[in-house]
């Protein structure tokens, strides 16, 4: 599974990106694009933000480094973006056919699938977050022992979230997180999106999760056990009433 190899080096690059960096990551970062790029294109197109990212932290002091950098990575993504044109064209058809294809089982991705644009692209963005759904969909493969497991991703990952958004409404708490974080989490929702217009499992927008995870728990350290449990009781209810509406409009 190449998802596997590009969340490792997704999470290398976010990490050099995260850390403090001498001069020898920025060629480290390069060796990691070019390697996501050639193990699946879209995404080494992709990683070349944080070479950008690193670039701007560092160098936000320094207008020519930044410019020299910026010239240099906007003639090397126009250089990929004409040649994965095609590509990428194939690869998005592809990938909303297949979503599509996935959508007609369940009530809410094929009403989804059937919004106008750009709205349906948040709306699947937003149910690709909180999959499988129903959550129990997993019971009618037995010979899937332990995918009852999974039950509980929609409940949980859906607290992650919450924890992350109900941030933005506590000024004094986001004035504690650091730049870094803000920016990555910014690129980690842009991945997300992206992802999520052609396909809404968890495969391919798995290499930014361990990031968000990581900025949920980050923030989590700042709730109180109150706002936590309320958290928690929100994630359940929201879950709940999609499932209400879901059995509703399955009849």
């Amino acid at each position: 599974m190449r998802d596997i190899d590009i969340t490792l080096l997704f999470i290398i690059m976010i990490i050099i990106v995260y850390l403090p960096r001498k001069i020898y990551h920025y060629f480290l970062i390069v060796l990691l694009i070019v390697t996501t790029y050639y193990i699946r294109q879209e995404n080494g197109l992709f990683s070349i933000l944080f070479f950008l990212i690193a670039i701007y932290i560092d160098g936000k002091n320094n207008k020519y480094l930044k410019i020299f950098v910026y010239i240099s990575v906007f003639i090397l993504l126009c250089f990929i973006i004409i040649s994965l044109k095609t590509s990428m064209e194939h690869t998005l058809i592809s990938y909303s056919s297949r979503s599509m294809i996935e959508a007609s089982n369940y009530s809410f991705g094929a009403i989804i699938a059937k919004f106008p644009k750009p709205f349906n692209y948040f709306l699947q963005t937003a149910f690709g977050q909180i999959l499988p759904f129903p959550f129990y969909v997993y019971s009618t493969y037995p010979e899937v022992f332990f995918e009852w497991i999974e039950w509980l991703n929609p409940f949980y990952w859906l607290y992650v979230w919450l924890t992350i958004l109900i941030v933005f409404f506590k000024s004094n708490i986001l004035k504690k997180l650091s730049l870094n974080i803000l920016i990555l989490l910014f690129v980690s929702f842009i991945y997300i999106f992206l992802v999520s217009i052609g396909q809404t499992g968890v495969r391919r927008q798995m290499p930014v999760y361990p990031f968000v995870f990581f900025v949920s728990f980050v923030i989590g350290s700042f709730y109180t056990k109150r706002n936590k449990i309320i958290i928690l009781f929100l994630s359940i209810f929201i879950i709940l009433v999609l499932h209400g509406i879901y059995w509703f409009l399955k009849g």
